[in-house]
């Protein structure tokens, strides 16, 4: 059995300190799916540091005291402790949620989705965590996209400075690191604009007012709502996966995330942002003042800056093909996209 787990990747010493049986071990997306003789289970490493366990184990517990269930509470470990730490490792575990993973490109999926968002937003009212700084969100956007901007830039000066040794060293071939800072460098003006573009409809709106307001009132955002940690049952309840990211931050923060997520999927399609805001809005209104700010959240290019900044400033195993795939599907929708920004305010 040890061997086995070795190759499953999990430490022997979890499951035994878990008091788990497994009759079966199941890797589903960088975690277990473990069935035992006392349930099925999904068991990960947990890669930040434990005390945002503490954060995540207070968010849970105020959004179950306010009637809000839907998700997977951390189970403690048979001492109490919310993780298991073994070696340098953290291990947590939670009851396995069954169900399919959410459709963004299926409607009923979407529709519901946004309405369980809505009331998770409104079991986390009234969430005020003020110790955790590295989880509180609030009155921070201006300087989040301020230094996203100036990130940008520096990629430009990297890539220009890439550019002009590859002429002094006497033109050579052209590789893929050239043609991802070529297609960087063609659109890099246009979309330092709209960043810059972005920063400016924030200032002009009521941001500041509203945070105000907001924080303190306090407020959860779950700050991951890819559809693979959006799980609905057999009976079209819809569930959230994954806390590790949950942040103290308005709720626009998950609404502006998830209109991202399903658009880009539909070459930003104004009817289907429309009626997704409207879903949302039906469950937990919005006011005029909240629809600017977000549309200012919209109008940063924020993949366009995760994909860039990531090939120049972090260090990636992926191949320089990786990098442009994925800068060049951005890119082909930005005409579909501008097209949105251009039109979606007047549909607010």
């Amino acid at each position: 059995m040890k061997t086995v787990y070795g190759i499953m990747g999990i430490d022997p010493r979890v499951l035994l300190a878990y008091r788990m049986r497994p009759r079966r071990i199941e890797p589903v997306r960088g975690a277990y799916r473990i069935e035992d003789t006392g349930g099925v289970w999904v068991l990960k490493r947990f890669p930040h540091a434990v005390e945002d366990l503490q954060f995540i184990f207070r968010a849970q517990h105020h959004l179950a005291a306010r009637g809000f269930r839907r998700f997977s509470p951390i189970r403690l470990t048979p001492q109490g402790a919310l993780c298991l730490s073994v070696g340098s490792e953290h291990w947590l575990c939670s009851a396995w949620v069954e169900g399919r993973e959410c459709d963004f490109d299926r409607w009923r999926d979407l529709a519901a989705t946004a309405a369980a968002v809505a009331e998770f937003h409104y079991a986390g009212r009234g969430f005020i965590a003020s110790e955790f700084a590295g989880r509180c969100l609030w009155q921070r956007w201006p300087q989040i996209i301020a230094t996203k901007t100036a990130q940008l830039e520096a990629c430009r000066r990297v890539a220009v400075e890439r550019m002009e040794q590859r002429v002094h060293a006497g033109g050579e071939e052209p590789d893929d690191s050239t043609e991802f800072d070529r297609l960087f460098l063609t659109h890099a003006d246009t979309l330092l604009a709209e960043a810059r573009e972005a920063c400016a409809l924030l200032d002009h709106s009521a941001y500041s007012m509203l945070m105000e307001r907001e924080a303190a009132g306090g407020g959860l955002c779950h700050h991951d709502l890819a559809h693979h940690n959006v799980i609905i049952d057999d009976e079209g309840q819809i569930f959230f996966l994954d806390f590790d990211h949950a942040v103290m931050d308005t709720r626009l923060h998950d609404v502006g995330s998830l209109l991202i997520r399903a658009l880009k999927r539909d070459r930003w399609s104004v009817e289907k942002g429309v009626n997704l805001l409207s879903a949302y809005h039906d469950a937990y209104p919005l006011s005029q003042a909240e629809r600017e700010v977000l549309v200012a959240f919209l109008s940063f290019p924020n993949d366009f800056w995760q994909y860039v900044y990531a090939y120049y400033f972090e260090s990636l195993a992926q191949p320089p093909e990786y990098h442009i795939k994925r800068l060049k599907r951005f890119l082909n929708h930005q005409k579909q996209r501008r097209r949105f920004l251009n039109e979606f305010p007047g549909r607010l």
